[in-house]
């Protein structure tokens, strides 16, 4: 298991979590880590991960880009109290 920490400037909750699974997925790719699960507490990014949203755009196609390059195995949502590997790292 790999975590990280990582300062993001004044931006809005949703583009810090892209920009997180987007930095999550080049430690993947990175270290050679395969097959994965993608767990996140956000809905929101599962949704654009899968459709499209404009707004966010330049940074799901970046995610998409690295998760065609990895064996996923799932991508799920968690609720907070079910992830306590994030809740240790913050």
């Amino acid at each position: 298991m790999v975590g990280f920490t990582e300062h993001t400037p004044l931006t809005s909750p949703i583009r810090a979590e892209i920009q997180a699974m987007r930095r999550g997925l080049t430690l993947v790719m990175e270290n050679n880590m395969s097959p994965i699960e993608i767990t996140t507490e956000s809905f929101d990014v599962i949704n654009m991960l899968t459709n499209n949203n404009l707004l966010y755009d330049d940074l799901i196609v970046q995610c998409r880009l690295s998760m065609r390059k990895q064996e996923i195995i799932r991508m799920k949502n968690v609720f907070h109290e079910q992830n306590r590997v994030a809740d240790k790292i913050s």
